[in-house]
C-alpha cells in the first residue's frame, strides 16, 4: 500500500474558504471585484504598474500576450 503523499504547500481551512467564497461570488471579469481583484491590485502596487492581468495557466498568460501585442495567426 503505497504511502499517501501530502499537498506542499498544505491546504488550510482558510485556502479552501476563499476558494468557495470566490466561486459562490460568481463575480464577471468586468466586475474587477472579490479576491481575484484585490491580488491584481496588491501586484500592481507592488510592481510599481497600473495593470496586472492573472490567467489561469501559463498558455493563457501566452495567449493573452499575444492579442494584447496584435499577434494573429500566420504572423512571425
Amino acid at each position: 500500500m503505497a504511502a499517501r503523499m501530502r499537498a506542499w504547500p498544505p491546504i488550510e481551512d482558510t485556502d479552501r474558504r476563499a476558494v468557495a467564497d470566490q466561486l459562490e461570488a460568481s463575480v464577471s471579469i468586468p466586475d474587477r471585484s472579490g479576491a481575484v481583484a484585490d491580488l491584481e491590485d496588491a501586484l500592481a502596487s507592488y510592481l510599481g504598474v497600473r495593470h496586472v492581468v492573472t490567467t489561469c495557466t501559463g498558455t493563457a498568460a501566452l495567449h493573452s500576450l499575444y492579442a494584447a501585442a496584435g499577434i494573429g495567426p500566420g504572423m512571425r
